[in-house]
């Protein structure tokens, strides 16, 4: 009740009315984190105002803690995870490097072509959306670049030739796109390859992430986490830009639709001969 209580006054929404029968003392001021961070879709744990603050306390998950118990009273079980990782796990240390070598030439190749984007880009909008994602990919190389230290390898690039493709496709909309003269088809264009390359790298991240978790490098997990969860924002975003410019340019085009009827069903008018 608290958490959500202090969530609706971080919105700026009022406060609700909790019942008649008064809230259980002590678990009123607990907040019981139910995840575990960890494993193949592991998150990093939001904070904010729900979720702590004066008085509040935090109880990481409550429902493993008997488990947990349990397991230091008695051997170890093999699990799934310790047999995949025992078996080979110099293979998917390369295998992750390998990834992070081909992001990192990614990103870097959108560090150069983000700019080209923005200056195609006729919405203001969009190119906000661009302009952001821009500085958002010079911080991802720079994460990228703390990654390699952290799997304790040189950071090093391996040509990525799927964005390659990608960054020429998209060159291929922005020429296009300069001789067009509807405006919203053009940046809707733009944003078509633009989630193209969106979902290149929410899948790249998503794998990279996935073998880090799996080899035992949470710091590394959680730095691909990081993107991982900006590249999934600027698609949305995309998402949004473009909603509105096809409701623009559907708006567009029955206000001219209209005036082509108006036009066409517009009486003439007859001059009447003058009476002699």
């Amino acid at each position: 009740m608290r958490a959500f209580t202090a969530a609706l006054e971080s919105l700026g929404k009022p406060r609700f009315a909790i019942g008649k029968i008064p809230p259980t003392t002590g678990l009123v001021d607990q907040f019981f984190n139910d995840s575990t961070g960890t494993g193949d879709d592991g998150e990093i744990d939001g904070r904010g105002p729900w979720n702590e603050g004066e008085g509040l306390e935090r109880v990481d998950s409550p429902a493993f803690r008997e488990l947990a118990s349990a397991a230091m009273d008695s051997p170890a079980p093999k699990t799934d995870q310790s047999t995949n990782i025992g078996a080979e796990p110099e293979m998917l240390e390369a295998l992750l490097v390998q990834e992070l070598q081909d992001l990192l030439d990614a990103e870097q190749q959108l560090v150069d072509a983000l700019p080209k984007l923005v200056e195609a880009a006729r919405a203001d909008a969009l190119k906000l959306a661009f302009e952001k994602h821009l500085d958002e990919t010079r911080v991802q190389v720079e994460r990228l670049n703390q990654a390699f230290t952290l799997v304790g390898v040189q950071a090093d690039t391996e040509r990525c030739k799927g964005m390659a493709g990608l960054i020429e496709e998209g060159e291929s909309v922005i020429e296009d796109g300069a001789e067009a003269t509807d405006e919203a088809a053009a940046d809707l264009a733009l944003i078509a390859a633009a989630q193209k390359v969106e979902h290149y790298e929410i899948s790249a991240y998503g794998t990279a992430r996935a073998l880090a978790t799996q080899i035992g490098l949470p710091l590394v997990a959680q730095i691909l986490s990081q993107s991982l969860a900006e590249e999934e924002i600027a698609d949305s975003w995309l998402t949004e830009v473009a909603r509105e410019l096809m409701t623009q340019s559907r708006t567009g085009e029955v206000k001219t639709r209209a005036k082509r009827v108006e036009h066409r069903e517009a009486p003439k008018s007859r001059s009447k001969a003058p009476k002699r």
